[in-house]
């Protein structure tokens, strides 16, 4: 029995959404499962996000994890990353 293989696709919206969180000040980790990024925020904690395209839908075990850990952020853009990254009130620690 071989290591499971995992889709080592990333989301072409992806970089963008990095790279901005990063001027900003977060550090940011890429995960591969169960969502996508870990970001330590300027404000001390650490939160999980999934990224996405616009069209972009969660898959099974994604939609199983955020059942069970409700605070994950969903970015599907720049702009959904300014917002999360700026407003205290979006933002959640986990």
């Amino acid at each position: 029995m071989g290591i499971p293989k995992y889709n080592a696709n990333r989301d072409r919206n992806e970089p963008e959404i990095v790279n901005f969180l990063k001027e900003r000040g977060c550090l940011v980790w890429r995960l591969s499962r169960p969502v996508d990024l870990l970001i330590h925020h300027p404000d001390g904690h650490t939160y999980l996000a999934e990224v996405k395209t616009p069209e972009g839908k969660l898959n099974q075990l994604q939609q199983q994890f955020l059942r069970e850990w409700p605070n994950v952020a969903i970015l599907r853009s720049k702009d959904d990353a300014m917002l999360w990254v700026d407003n205290d009130k979006v933002r959640k620690p986990s």
